[in-house]
């Protein structure tokens, strides 16, 4: 392409660079952020296992959960968000530095992230652990409160962190948690043979369920609002 005028370039550099270096961190992070999130609940899970590998968490949502659930948020973060204003960037152009300079992106944002993600699988498995501690639920059941517990954080980690909401941005919120509690229905219904049978029904109706996720959710985000 070509610049037809130099005074173009300008927001062209200043404006929409500066916002596509940041929403690339920000989705990148974010990604780094989700997948440790979900391998670490799984490895609290072993030592009850004697590290057998055993997972509590059906396959079906295994695959899904960072591929179909979760990543149709972070796309639409990654093309709309604007953390700040044009006319700020226009006339501060210093803040175009940061990109130059890969400030928004370090080491320590990385470690940031992986720390965030290890405090999140703690309190996700933990509480959910708790919450069925004194009863004789299985191992699906369990394994499909945290799976939920997981999905619910991994969306509101990214919610507060969006600074520019549109309504793409709700419906991709609302579209993919629609999509993990319909397909779990779904699959729970129809596979009548399969692993899970039945699970999620007996999940959403448990108000044990419900008082976790709360907790889990606030527990998770009181680091990121303090």
């Amino acid at each position: 392409f070509s610049i037809v005028r130099f005074e173009d370039l300008q927001r062209l550099l200043f404006v929409h660079g500066f916002w596509s270096y940041s929403r690339l961190v920000r989705v990148v992070l974010h990604f780094f952020y989700k997948n440790a999130t979900l391998v670490l609940v799984l490895f609290w899970y072993q030592p009850f296992r004697a590290f057998s590998g055993q997972v509590m968490i059906l396959p079906l949502h295994l695959m899904l959960s960072t591929f179909l659930y979760t990543s149709l948020p972070t796309i639409v973060v990654g093309m709309f968000e604007r953390d700040i204003p044009s006319s700020t960037l226009l006339t501060s152009s210093h803040l175009y530095s940061s990109t130059r300079t890969s400030s928004l992106y370090t080491r320590w944002h990385f470690w940031i992230a992986i720390l965030e993600a290890g405090y999140h699988s703690v309190v996700i498995f933990f509480v959910s652990l708790g919450t069925f501690s004194d009863s004789q639920v299985g191992i699906w059941q369990f394994g499909s409160l945290v799976c939920s517990c997981c999905m619910l954080v991994m969306l509101l980690q990214l919610a507060v962190q969006v600074t520019t909401w549109t309504v793409l941005h709700m419906i991709s919120m609302l579209l993919s948690l629609s999509l993990y509690t319909i397909l779990g229905l779904a699959y729970s219904s129809v596979c009548t043979t399969c692993q899970g049978y039945q699970i999620m029904q007996s999940t959403l109706t448990d108000y044990r369920v419900l008082l976790a996720s709360v907790l889990v959710m606030v527990c998770t985000i009181i680091p990121r609002v303090m």
